[in-house]
């Protein structure tokens, strides 16, 4: 025994000599029996059963010395313990619920209901099971106060139609070719509206000097580059602006995503 199991016995032995009616003869060595075994199942890791036994000593049935300490330890055995949050998805990525899950090949869950589990620390092997699909095994490591580990299984096949629908992401993503069309586009609009409202202003102060037919044979030539510059770049702007919206209506189009972060996802 160490100290402050030495210190706990002698503690219940007083409380037991001076309060002899505190509680049954049988239901103390009972609290008595609960307290020791789960402090030497606390010592070795199997938190899971120590908290059986500090529950158990914890009861108004036991002596209030010892009631205090089961409390105590039963608060920090729940604290250390690891607790993890399965999830299972089909083959269209739907939540499973009608899934069998087994500990080291001891029932765990009987189906998943998104709450979280306690479980022992160390390595464990983990088996999932459901109607029409294969058992699938993982092996993983609980590590002691860690909360809420997610994981995350795929099963494929099945034939219960106990499945929750999940919403489809959709993702709209626009692509470079959208990006490249959309600044061309731009482009090719603002030059069209530059070059045609210079040639339209040129073109209005040949009107205003009443210079036709003998205008300047330069300025004539510069009007009319620019007026064909503006028709093609209208031309070139029209264009991308129709590859832009084919782009954009394209990455637009529904992509079913399934449920990411779990740490680990492990498919089959």
């Amino acid at each position: 025994m160490n100290v402050k199991t030495v210190t706990f016995v002698a503690s219940l032995v007083t409380a037991t000599l001076t309060h002899p009616s505190a509680a049954h003869a049988e239901d103390r060595a009972e609290c008595i029996t609960a307290a020791e075994h789960g402090q030497v199942e606390r010592q070795a890791g199997r938190f899971t059963s120590s908290r059986q036994d500090f529950l158990h000593c914890s009861a108004e049935a036991c002596p209030r010395v010892v009631r205090e300490d089961c409390q105590t330890w039963l608060s920090e055995v729940e604290s250390a313990m690891p607790t993890v949050v399965f999830y299972a998805s089909d083959d269209d990525g739907r939540d499973l619920v009608d899934v069998r899950v087994e500990l080291d090949g001891k029932l765990l869950l009987e189906r998943l209901d998104g709450r979280s589990v306690r479980v022992d620390p160390g390595k464990h092997a983990l088996l999932f099971s459901r109607a029409g699909s294969g058992p699938q095994r993982v092996d993983h490591l609980f590590v002691q106060g860690e909360r809420d580990r997610k994981i995350a299984v795929h099963l494929s096949g099945g034939t219960s139609s106990d499945v929750l629908s999940t919403p489809k992401q959709s993702t709209s993503r626009v692509p470079v070719a959208a990006i490249v069309s959309g600044s061309v586009a731009v482009a090719a609009l603002a030059t069209f509206a530059g070059f045609g409202l210079s040639a339209k202003s040129d073109l209005r102060g040949l009107d205003d000097s009443h210079c036709a037919p003998n205008c300047d044979k330069g300025k004539v030539d510069d009007i009319r580059t620019k007026m064909i510059v503006a028709d093609v770049s209208l031309g070139v702007g029209i264009l991308a602006a129709g590859l832009l919206t084919y782009f954009v209506v394209s990455a637009k189009s529904p992509v079913a995503t399934s449920r990411q972060e779990f740490s680990p996802v492990i498919h089959f």
